[in-house]
């Protein structure tokens, strides 16, 4: 293996993607994980969720996606270590190790949100400009962008890097502005088919009425901690503002102002790249030692990924349909409460909504009653349903012979 050492890196990188994905495949889906994978219309448009939806009748779909984004999160390393080609060894191993230290990519590369297919494009725009040899073939650019833009919404904070990136790989200012604003056009033309999702997008409704303005602050200094291993964060946050780039300083101001309006813990990875860009600029003035700055970036990691490290324990969801896969049951399951998309995903019933309005005919299709809100004594007929022992929640089935 020692003659081979690119192989060796990959296949580790592998294991380590293996890994995270036992992590996060232990504790189950999220509401937004099983929504991408069941490729529900919102918020973000259809091309990365659409493809997940078309697998969907794969064994072991979660996982196997869960390993597919923790594999591409972990192996775009290589991207980072083909920018600091013109470093010294030793900075060009800090610049690579910086990235697969962030707790961001640590925590969130098993996890099937959008926001990550976001980041990385970031990553390889931030590449495209960054790199001492402009890349050619613009016209590849241009198809990555569009790719970028209708997996997730966030991926328009990158603009800068992308129009920074064609006016290097094209002189013609005519292209330059088709790469650039095509995609933008074709997004917004979907956008105006879709305009709940770009409402669900940029703001959750009373979600921000109710957090106070310092909790606010907090949370969001948290994501931008996250996001670099706050080590990172602050040395990659210094290089972007000290650097002349206005591109990079454009999408940092972007990113920023989006996370300010809407702030999700899964968004923090979207900085990553932007910190290691900034961090490459300040290696490449030969700011910092970086033997100091990768062993201080080692204990950061590890502070910030002890309190950011995900539960362990069953998500409710799996937990009920767990303690459900021992009985036979059949027909809808009723839900009366709140319920995510992962109830949809994790049950093999039908899951439906219990309302008072709820018509007779659709009641009794149901053969699974679920009481998500503490106590459903009261919309419960026991001559029809039989309470089971030992389920996460309270828990019914139709008598045999009921339907």
């Amino acid at each position: 293996m020692r003659k081979h050492p690119i192989l060796t890196a990959v296949l580790f990188l592998e294991i380590l993607a293996l890994m995270l994905t036992f992590l996060q495949f232990s504790g189950g889906l999220v509401s937004d994980e099983a929504k991408y994978l069941l490729s529900i219309p919102y918020p973000h448009p259809p091309f990365v969720r659409s493809v997940l939806g078309w697998t969907a009748f794969m064994p072991m779909h979660e996982f196997f996606w869960r390993f597919v984004c923790a594999s591409l999160v972990l192996q775009c390393v290589w991207f980072v270590w083909d920018l600091g080609d013109v470093l010294t060894r030793p900075r060009r191993l800090a610049l690579a190790a910086s990235w697969l230290l962030s707790a961001a990519v640590i925590l969130q590369s098993g996890m099937i949100v959008m926001a990550t297919g976001a980041a990385l494009s970031g990553l390889v725009f931030l590449w495209w400009t960054l790199h001492p040899t402009p890349p050619k073939k613009p016209a590849l650019l241009g198809c990555l962008w569009l790719a970028a833009l209708f997996t997730a919404y966030q991926s328009a904070v990158f603009v800068p890097l992308v129009f920074s990136a064609l006016l290097r790989s094209e002189k013609s200012k005519l292209k330059v502005f088709l790469y650039l604003c095509t995609p933008i056009l074709l997004l917004c033309l979907y956008s105006l088919t879709n305009p709940y999702a770009l409402t669900i997008m940029f703001h959750v409704p009373g979600e921000e009425m109710v957090i106070p303005p310092l909790a606010r602050f907090f949370n969001i200094t948290w994501v931008w901690i996250v996001a670099g291993s706050g080590l990172l964060s602050l040395i990659g946050t210094i290089g972007i503002l000290s650097s002349v780039r206005l591109d990079l300083v454009a999408a940092f101001g972007m990113l920023l102002g989006f996370v300010i309006l809407t702030t999700r813990y899964y968004d923090a990875i979207l900085f990553t790249p932007l910190f290691i860009g900034g961090l490459f600029l300040l290696f490449c003035k030969r700011r910092l030692r970086p033997g100091i700055f990768i062993a201080a970036q080692v204990v950061s990691a590890a502070v910030v990924i002890f309190f950011s490290f995900p539960t362990l324990q069953e998500t409710p969801a799996r937990a009920e349909m767990r303690a459900l896969s021992t009985y036979q049951v059949s027909g809808n399951l009723l839900i009366n409460g709140f319920f995510g998309h992962d109830w949809q995903y994790e049950s093999p019933l039908p899951v439906r909504k219990f309302s008072q309005e709820l018509s007779a005919a659709a009641e009794e299709k149901a053969g699974v009653f679920v009481c998500t809100t503490g106590s459903c004594d009261g919309d419960i007929n026991d001559e029809l349903w039989t309470r089971l022992p030992d389920t996460p929640f309270p828990t019914w089935i139709r008598k045999t012979g009921s339907l």
